[in-house]
């Protein structure tokens, strides 16, 4: 019973409980800074989330046998394990959902029928990367869930409307941003924090009728789900984009 409590202990559960964390920190950034392939890294979250599981268990457990036996005092310390646990825990069954819930793919546009080119990123992209190509069967998957991505029109002139874009980009925190004016585009990429995974984007303006048309796309180099990523960008260039046209 005694080496019991020693292994139960709050020293031990806390020390587990602190590896647990570093690792789910670690593991997506050492992927970032390509210590190892990124799908080592989900297969490492994949453990650590079992690993975390079993501790938090453990330590919500022991923790109510304290509050029973020997009181509040006794338990705060396992409470604190259980909630340091439930954190990252909680986010990954989150992100899991996300996964499930959200179509398997990774490029999204305004215009799905004649989507803008990403011309700067197919000369970055790796032979093992995503294709720049756009798949039509996408958009009726990103319809389904994105049903709100749509093009910004402008009443200002076509390089009125470029240079608006490429300050909006610019406001939203985007730096080496590719203009092409003969084409009406700009190009610039994005990483994510924790992974590093790069999203390319690209900007066109293009003349419809009596008004200009500003189009979106937002696609990942690697892996074939983005959970949504690429579709939150474009909303929020979308949004930034709307807001300095309505100012200006």
């Amino acid at each position: 019973m005694q080496k019991l409590k020693s292994i139960l202990s709050v020293q031990v559960l806390g020390s587990l409980t602190l590896a647990f964390v570093l690792g789910v920190m670690v593991a997506p950034l050492a992927a970032k800074w390509q210590w190892w392939h990124f799908r080592d890294a989900f297969t490492a979250l994949k453990l650590l989330f079992i690993v975390g599981s079993v501790v938090g268990a453990v330590s919500l457990i022991t923790m109510v046998y304290y509050l029973i036996k020997q009181g509040v005092n006794q338990a705060i310390g396992y409470a604190v394990c259980v909630i340091i646990c439930a954190l990252p825990l909680g986010n990954m069954l989150y992100t899991m959902s996300q996964v499930k819930s959200l179509p398997f793919i990774h490029d999204i546009s305004t215009d799905t029928v004649n989507p803008p080119l990403l011309l700067t990123a197919s000369k970055l992209r790796k032979t093992a990367d995503n294709s720049t190509e756009y798949d039509p069967t996408n958009a009726k998957l990103q319809q389904q869930a994105y049903s709100d991505i749509s093009a910004v029109y402008s009443n200002l002139t076509l390089a009125q409307t470029l240079s608006l874009a490429q300050a909006s980009m610019i406001k939203l925190g985007y730096g080496d941003i590719v203009m092409n004016k003969q084409l009406g585009q700009l190009e610039f990429s994005d990483q994510t924090f924790w992974f590093g995974f790069v999203d390319d984007v690209v900007i066109r303006v293009s003349r419809e009728q009596q008004r200009v048309k500003i189009d979106i796309r937002s696609a990942s180099r690697v892996g074939k789900s983005d959970i949504g990523k690429n579709a939150q960008r474009i909303r929020q260039i979308i949004a930034q984009l709307n807001s300095d046209l309505t100012a200006g």
